[in-house]
């Protein structure tokens, strides 16, 4: 039942980011940062603590090279 008012805060959602395009990109600027702050503050500590350093930068390094090439193939079509 966690998703069951996604449906009903679809249509406000849709009409507060139509109202509020022209500072749109502020927005999803901050929220790219805080998840960048998220990453670099909680996730990567803990998985260095659980894994090597070399095992880490391998799994951070695979990921990025994958978010690059699907950003590369959906520019394509």
């Amino acid at each position: 039942f966690t998703s069951l008012p996604q449906p009903l805060v679809a249509v406000p959602a849709f009409m507060f980011v139509e109202a509020f395009e022209t500072i749109l990109p502020l927005g999803l600027g901050v929220a790219a940062g805080t998840m960048l702050w998220m990453v670099f503050a909680e996730i990567l500590p803990d998985a260095l603590e659980e894994a090597s350093p070399s095992t880490v930068g391998t799994a951070v390094t695979l990921a990025t090279s994958c978010m690059i090439f699907v950003e590369m193939t959906l520019k394509e079509i």
